[in-house]
């Protein structure tokens, strides 16, 4: 039979720190009200864990639906004044993979307060056998503590068949100390995760005690495979001059104990498999390998007349150089040109283990002088700058300050937040056609957050005056995903939202996703939770913990593909940290938690031509039909209802058409 057909659910993946907040992440809470279940970063039987976390539905200023679920909790704190580590970084693999198929694994799965998988602070769950996943996508986060940090990866995985079910497989990728009350000999910092679980990590020896002779040796870039990770601890030490990782199988250095500071990570496929980590340092060089033996390194990814890139690589798979052909993605950043940092960067890559640079794909662009839009203009003296690089973002991520996607018509697209001495800071696009540059403004100060698509759409609020925003990211659509502080309308307190700026003939205009204030009823813990807090600054800059362009999933899923910007099934996903609180039987349990937001409308009307389920119209489909019909298959007779000639001129013209 043909390849079946998967349905296409968006998921925005929301994860967001707090630094007083306790963490925990699946829909849980512990079996004595107001206590803790988070589990041990160190002990064997939460190396990975595997549970299920299903869905509850909550609306969009437009009138969507969208499924929320939380689908990782950070680790328990050793130090008593603090429930668990906070969450840092997030990432989301910007691709999935389909009808992923594996020996049979059990899933925890509960329905009532209390249950859950600690051990001590929850009672026994049921189980739930599974032998695949439709569709399988990565999340991954990092967390810290005063003195420890590490790095989690999760692989999730569900059916179109039962869209509101995640199957969660938590595994620490890696630990700064080998138990709970050893010494640190690393500080660990997260760049990105693909769809196959591969996790990319940075770690240097910050935060470590100098009387440590086992801390972790100079710049350190490791690319961790978590679902090859086994039940012991992973973590870093230097023995007689060099560094060691413990989980030796699971675990490969990419740079190891070099002298030139290093940005975070991000992931690129490469043809041997494994991915390559692509990774800046301060010498403004890129280094990209799959292995130290083969790592390259080269200023030739910067356009000409740039000085030096500035903050962490932000990698699309699917943003190449409008008009090219055969290479895997594309690479974007901050960029310094004279003594301002006002210019978007962006490179390809092409296959190969590691992938190679595209050199003739450089550009930049400059943010031009007095750009606007109806109710605000930006750089009117020329001094605007990106400047979401500073601070310890370089070090501790997220990756990247520069959301890099398409538009409709094979476009390329950047947006990243400008900030203007006088006028403040606002998210600013550029679309990319040929050689032609368009810049625009996604979001200002004081810019309407509307309750449903323009006109009829009528302002709720508005972004806070001055506004402060995440780093963006951006579809494959042209929308601008962001984290900002917005006002509502009436006498109530300023929140934080989840924005969509969608891309519409007349301009930009904003969907709120996700709100501070909301209450969720969780299925599983039976509890319902309200969003306090969603991560956007730290005392003096952008939160590492807050969202970053590599938190998206720009994928359309298979079954919800749309060409339509203002559908809530034109991205993949996002990342983002929160924190949500708990009402278990009248105690408080608040929790970092990463949520994943699922889009809760009906799928597509399905693309007959699209007969290999891919969610594209191709050659290949061609071929996928006719050799269903020579092989007599009933899939292939949709068009005419009986084995003939005309079913194939029926179909041909549904694939010329397009659908």
């Amino acid at each position: 039979m043909p390849p079946r057909r998967t349905n296409h659910l968006v998921t925005l993946i929301l994860a967001a720190s707090g630094a007083a907040a306790p963490a925990l992440g699946q829909d849980s809470v512990a079996a004595t009200p107001g206590g803790n279940d988070a589990l041990s970063a160190h002990a064997a039987a939460s190396q990975r864990v595997r549970y299920v976390v299903d869905a509850a539905a909550a609306g969009t200023s437009w009138g969507n639906t969208v499924l929320l679920a939380p689908v990782l909790k950070a680790s328990r704190e050793t130090d008593p004044l603090f429930r668990t580590l906070i969450l840092g970084s997030g990432a989301m693999s910007p691709s999935y993979l389909t009808n992923v198929s594996f020996a049979s694994r059990d899933y925890s799965v509960w329905a009532t307060p209390g249950q859950g998988v600690h051990p001590a602070s929850n009672t026994p769950p049921g189980t739930i056998s599974r032998t695949g996943h439709e569709v399988q996508f990565g999340v991954a986060a990092s967390e810290f503590g005063l003195t420890q940090s590490g790095a989690l990866a999760a692989l999730v995985g569900f059916d179109s068949a039962t869209p509101t079910r995640l199957y969660v497989e938590r595994v620490v990728a890696l630990a700064s100390r080998t138990a709970a009350g050893g010494e640190d000999t690393a500080t660990i910092s997260l760049g990105a995760v693909d769809a196959q679980g591969f996790v990319a990590l940075r770690a240097d020896d910050f935060n470590t005690s100098p009387s440590t002779a086992t801390r972790v040796l100079g710049e350190n870039i490791l690319r961790i495979n978590a679902p090859a990770r086994n039940t012991s601890v992973n973590s870093l030490a230097a023995f007689g001059g060099a560094n060691f990782v413990s989980d030796v199988a699971a675990s490969t250095f990419i740079i190891s104990n070099e002298t030139t500071p290093t940005n975070t990570p991000t992931l690129a496929p490469a043809a041997s498999g494994a991915p390559a980590a692509a990774v800046f340092d301060l010498a403004s060089r890129l280094r990209i390998g799959t292995t130290g033996a083969n790592l390259t390194t080269t200023t030739a990814h910067l356009d000409a007349g740039v000085a030096g890139h500035r903050g962490n690589p932000t990698f699309s798979p699917f943003a190449t150089l409008p008009g090219s052909s055969g290479n895997i993605g594309a690479v974007a950043s901050l960029a310094r040109v004279g003594t301002k940092t006002n210019t978007l960067h962006v490179f390809d890559l092409a296959p190969g283990t590691p992938p190679a640079l595209v050199a003739p794909s450089r550009r930049s662009y400059t943010i031009p002088l007095s750009l606007s839009t109806p109710g605000y203009l930006t750089n009117p003296s020329g001094n605007a700058e990106f400047r979401q690089y500073l601070s310890q973002t370089a070090f501790r991520g997220g990756n990247g300050q520069v959301g890099l996607g398409a538009a409709p018509g094979g476009a390329r697209v950047m947006a990243a937040v400008a900030t203007d001495p006088t006028q403040g800071e606002s998210v600013v696009t550029v679309r990319i056609s040929g050689e032609t540059a368009q810049w625009s403004i996604a979001a200002f100060p004081g810019k309407a957050v509307l309750s449903g698509p323009p006109p009829a759409g009528a302002a709720i609020g508005t972004l806070s005056i001055p506004l402060q925003a995440s780093a963006p990211a951006v579809d494959l659509l042209g929308n601008v995903y962001f984290v900002a502080t917005w006002q509502p309308s009436g006498a109530v307190p300023p929140r934080r939202g989840v924005f969509k700026a969608v891309n519409l003939p007349t301009g930009y205009a904003l969907e709120l996703l996700l709100s501070t204030g909301q209450q969720v009823a969780g299925p599983n813990s039976g509890r319902t939770y309200t969003i306090t807090d969603l991560g956007l600054r730290d005392a003096d800059s952008v939160a590492s913990g807050a969202f970053h362009a590599q938190q998206l999933l720009q994928q359309q899923l298979p079954g919800r593909t749309t060409g339509d910007a203002a559908s809530i099934n034109a991205a993949g996903g996002l990342s983002l940290h929160a924190v949500i609180e708990y009402d278990n039987a009248g105690q408080a349990e608040a929790y970092d938690a990463v949520l994943v937001v699922l889009p809760g409308g009906a799928p597509a009307p399905p693309c007959a031509a699209d007969y290999d389920g891919n969610g594209q119209v191709q050659v290949a489909d061609i071929f996928a039909f006719l050799s269903a019909w020579f092989a007599g298959e009933p899939a292939a007779f949709q068009f005419g209802g009986t084995p003939s000639v005309p079913a194939i001129f029926a179909f041909l013209s549904a694939w010329f058409a397009g659908c």
